[in-house]
């Protein structure tokens, strides 16, 4: 089984399911964002903003609710939390739909500021991202895509609506209890990393490139990091110190509220852990020895909390006197960013990640789904065959996206979470099976000859020739066969939809023509896998498209791959 699906799987990075940490003063509250749900709880599966104390896990916001718009002010996937030093009010920066025409901007996005129900936001309908002061009293609008010289960053006093325009700044960092920001910026006098008043004025205090950057809340201590020389602390004068020797890839420094300590990421044993400075140099300690490391940090204002997401993609909260680590979230599950397979009930589907063999069982809306293969990078199972189906989303303007409800949860994320992802399921997904590498420009092969051979530009397929597809997401058969029992051979289930297979003839005045399938069901011995032996009709030449429905007319079609066909018949 594993075998065939093998090529299934996609190419994609991963990413963790926990992210952008934000603590308060005393580092009693850890924010984040995630798309997990609480657990037990039907939340939307878009990002959400999620707080930890000590009474437990809270759901802050997920405005928007479940079902997506594409409105010009419906903002679900939220990200990115900032809060006050007290955590009185959490700003965050929130995406809608992008505007549709057919397909395009489909899955493209824009993204608010946002502010909490009830929280005046004077940063409404402005587009970009957003940070605070950590006296609450100051936030920084700046745009998240790259930067454009002369492009506006904006900051605002909370407390009196009065706007500044930094119009020298190209990027911001960090901003201070009097409104000074850390950005970098280029103007009539110099560029590169500056401290900025609220009027806009600028001096230059560092280099042009720096990696990441962190500020004191009275804007006298500043850490950055380049690559190439390390840590660096500065004074608002420009004078610097290396905090760690050059080469070291320090990154990612975390400055406490009076700028006396720094937080920071650098490797340790092949992997990158926290440590803890003081800024003045007398002092570094390591702070997290996780054996798969550590991804992002935050540090409360007061330097005494530290919170970690390890490589395992748990979170450690850190008493940074004495090095002890309370784990509030465990290991989760990370994804990478599709599912491979036919999303249908009956599929098998191929899942690519880390963390995906942790205890439990895996549920697909609620319904448990039978694990075929399962290790820490890869995971193979099948779609309950009575799992709810949705209707497919309208494409166009002004058309509603799609409900993001019908959840695949796997093991992890306890005790507060369920590791849920949104995993949609349609009553016929067709995905042919990759049968090898990709043949350049002309995709994967999806067909097999009679004696095992791959179909190939090198070795086409010929008229009145029959050859096998594998596939998933074709939808119900008959008989019925259990989840998670291999199909029979006798009798085959075989296909009940009205499934049409076509050949889309591409020269001028041709009429797609309709492909014999002297089989198509489940394939025999296998879970989850669909077996289709097609013949190949006269009159076709080249590298033609084969394209999927299950409708009379075939309208709406599934493009499931290329065959290379010969014109002549040879002697195989």
């Amino acid at each position: 089984m594993r075998f065939i699906l093998v090529y299934l799987a996609a190419l994609a990075s991963c990413s963790g399911q926990i992210r952008g940490l934000a603590t308060t003063m005393d580092g009693s509250r850890v924010y984040f964002d995630s798309t997990f749900r609480l657990r037990g709880s039907q939340e939307n599966l878009t990002s959400k903003i999620f707080m930890i104390d000590q009474k437990g896990a809270h759901l802050i916001d997920d405005e928007g609710g479940p079902q997506i718009v594409n409105g010009a002010t419906t903002y679900y996937d939220l990200y990115g939390p900032n809060v006050p030093g007290d955590g009185s009010f959490v700003m965050y920066t929130a995406n809608e739909a992008c505007p549709v025409v057919a397909d395009v901007c489909y899955y493209g996005e824009w993204s608010s500021p946002m502010t909490p129900p009830g929280v005046p936001n004077p940063l409404a309908g402005a587009q970009g991202g957003v940070m605070i002061s950590r006296n609450g009293r100051y936030a920084v609008l700046f745009h998240t895509a790259q930067p454009v010289r002369g492009m506006p960053i904006a900051v605002v006093d909370l407390t009196t609506g009065t706007q500044s325009s930094n119009r020298y700044s190209l990027e911001v960092h960090a901003v201070a209890n009097d409104g000074t920001t850390l950005a970098q910026v280029a103007g009539p006098h110099g560029d590169g990393l500056a401290l900025v008043d609220f009027q806009g004025n600028y001096t230059i205090i560092g280099p042009d490139s720096v990696d990441y950057t962190s500020m004191s809340d009275d804007a006298t201590v500043i850490a950055y990091s380049v690559n190439t020389k390390g840590l660096i602390v500065s004074d608002n004068k420009g004078n610097t110190r290396a905090l760690t020797v050059a080469g070291s890839n320090a990154s990612g420094p975390e400055l406490s509220s009076d700028g006396s300590t720094v937080l920071y990421q650098s490797p340790a044993g092949g992997v990158v852990q926290l440590f803890l400075a003081q800024t003045d140099g007398l002092s570094t300690r390591q702070l997290t020895d996780a054996p798969e490391g550590v991804f992002e940090g935050s540090f409360s204002g007061d330097g005494k909390v530290a919170y970690a997401i390890t490589g395992s993609n748990a979170l450690l909260r850190i008493d940074t006197q004495t090095g002890e680590a309370v784990q509030l979230i465990g290991p989760s599950p990370s994804l990478n960013t599709s599912f491979t397979g036919g999303h249908a009930p009956g599929s098998a589907i191929v899942v690519d990640g880390t963390n995906l063999a942790l205890p439990g069982i895996v549920t697909v809306a609620d319904q448990a789904a039978p694990v075929m293969y399962a290790s820490r990078k890869q995971i193979i199972f099948q779609i309950p065959w009575e799992a709810p189906v949705e209707s497919r989303p309208v494409i166009g303007v002004g058309a509603e996206v799609q409900i993001r409800n019908t959840a695949l949860v796997l093991p992890g994320a306890d005790p507060y979470f369920d590791a849920a992802f949104w995993f949609p399921v349609y009553a016929f997904d067709p995905v042919a099976v990759a049968l090898g590498p990709a043949e350049s420009r002309f995709g994967f092969p999806i067909a097999l000859h009679q004696d095992g051979g791959i179909v190939t530009p090198d070795s086409p397929a010929e008229p009145g020739e029959i050859v096998t597809l594998y596939a998933t997401g074709f939808g119900p058969v008959s008989p019925d066969v259990p989840d998670g029992t291999p199909a029979a051979v006798d009798p085959p289930s075989v296909m009940t939809l009205p499934v049409q297979l076509l050949f889309m003839v591409t020269s001028a005045g041709s009429t797609p023509q309709r492909a014999a399938m002297t089989y198509a069901g489940l394939a025999p011995g296998y879970v989850g896998l669909y077996q289709i032996n097609l013949q190949i009709p006269d009159g076709l030449d080249g590298i033609v498209p084969l394209v999927a429905c299950a409708e009379d007319p075939c309208e709406a079609r599934s493009y499931l791959g290329v065959l290379a066909i010969s014109a002549t018949v040879t002697q195989r």
